[in-house]
């Protein structure tokens, strides 16, 4: 979530906020007059912070993982997504979600964190081949006590759901190593999460790099005052 909101202040790279798509794509999703304006606008007024910590209050745009547009676009499932769940449908959907947003934000560039997605990487590939991917990579201790409580709220005990959440850990991992070597370095950038705290900075220089954004038009925006 960190990395997502501190790669937002780029601005050539459009995101969901809570006024996205609010025009009638979704079905469902409570309509909104001038979101677009509102993004744009408040994207130039610096109106959100990269700390998790987030005012949902503020009538400025707030970096979101967009989880209802993305319960619409791509149906949630307990498997992983291949390129043989691709459809002419599901793409159209998805490809015209993201056009729209971007014409909204008059950019060409989309920058999207879901950590449902991690587990539809082959499927977004086949729907954005010129998509780039960075995964970064929690320690999985921490990741399987952090979603415990997931497990537990299905009825499980804490230690059978603990280990039902390290399980799924290890094959979310798998999951994205088989997809890195289809990609290759090219397309996929691996990152750990304690590297990544310990060089902020120089770790988002080296994704931008990767996804040919020039990061001296963003680095000057993220102070960092405090330990991450």
């Amino acid at each position: 979530t960190i990395l997502y909101r501190m790669l937002a202040h780029h601005p050539d790279l459009a995101w969901f906020s809570q006024f996205s798509l609010r025009g009638g794509e979704i079905p469902g999703r409570t309509r909104f007059p001038f979101g677009g304006w509102i993004n744009r606008a408040g994207r130039r007024a610096a109106g959100f912070t990269w700390r998790k910590q987030q005012n949902w209050d503020s009538i400025l745009p707030q970096p979101t993982e967009g989880s209802a547009i993305w319960r619409h676009l791509i149906e949630r499932g307990d498997g992983f997504l291949d390129a043989t769940s691709y459809t002419e449908e599901l793409a159209a959907r998805v490809r015209s979600a993201i056009a729209a947003e971007l014409r909204a934000w008059r950019l060409d560039r989309m920058l999207v964190k879901k950590p449902y997605l991690t587990r539809t990487i082959e499927l977004l590939d086949r729907i954005f081949p010129d998509a780039y991917f960075v995964h970064i990579v929690r320690d999985g201790r921490a990741v399987a006590l952090s979603n415990r409580r997931r497990f537990m709220a299905h009825g499980l005990g804490p230690q059978e759901a603990l280990r039902r959440s390290a399980a799924v850990w290890v094959r979310t991992i798998d999951y994205v190593g088989r997809c890195g070597e289809v990609l290759g370095p090219e397309r996929m950038m691996v990152l750990r999460y304690e590297d990544f705290c310990e060089d902020v900075h120089g770790w988002i220089a080296r994704v931008l790099h990767f996804c040919d954004l020039d990061p001296t038009l963003m680095l000057s925006l993220i102070h960092i005052s405090e330990p991450t």
